[in-house]
């Protein structure tokens, strides 16, 4: 369940609760962590593997294998800065500096808290936890949407719990 807030911004944080004050690097930082949890994805290799055979193959057809390589490894670096700077924008858009966010752990649910909504949710509704030095990346039972949260936001004793309560202890994916 989500709540909406009105322009005043996140609630305060309650006793229970630890919160976060985001500065001018939590975006860039989150992005480029996130980044890196797309590139452990099958589809991420699965579209790198197809994009290598088809730039080899027209190589090979053209007699240009050493041309398109290069051209390959130009346009893969150039994806991937696109790829991390959007990543980067939009963690800037949630985590702008001087917003305050907090996160609460229960038994069966956490709390999110932010500038703009509240929401609470069952861990349940998750099916997978990876995390890194920077982010804790939550993916919905449901879909392809992900949760990502900065790593102060998710105590290390309720990442163990997150860990053991989503999918009936499911392995989790470590960055």
């Amino acid at each position: 369940m989500t709540t909406s807030l009105p322009p005043s911004g996140t609630p305060p944080i309650p006793a229970d609760a630890v919160g976060l004050r985001a500065d001018a690097r939590t975006g860039t930082r989150l992005g480029a962590a996130a980044f890196r949890y797309h590139i452990t994805r099958p589809a991420s290799w699965v579209g790198l593997l197809v994009l290598i055979a088809i730039f080899m193959a027209v190589g090979i057809g053209l007699d240009q294998t050493l041309q398109m390589a290069l051209l390959l490894t130009v346009v893969l670096t150039g994806i991937g800065f696109m790829q991390r700077r959007g990543f980067a924008r939009v963690f800037g858009r949630l985590y702008p500096a001087g917003s305050l966010h907090w996160t609460r752990f229960g038994s069966t649910s956490m709390t999110v808290a932010g500038p703009t909504a509240v929401s609470e949710m069952s861990y349940a509704g998750f099916r997978d936890v990876w995390s890194s030095d920077a982010v804790v990346v939550l993916r919905s039972a449901q879909s392809r949407v992900i949760h990502a949260l900065p790593i102060e936001l998710v105590p290390s004793s309720d990442l163990a719990q997150l860990r053991s309560s989503i999918g009936g202890g499911h392995a989790a994916h470590h960055g």
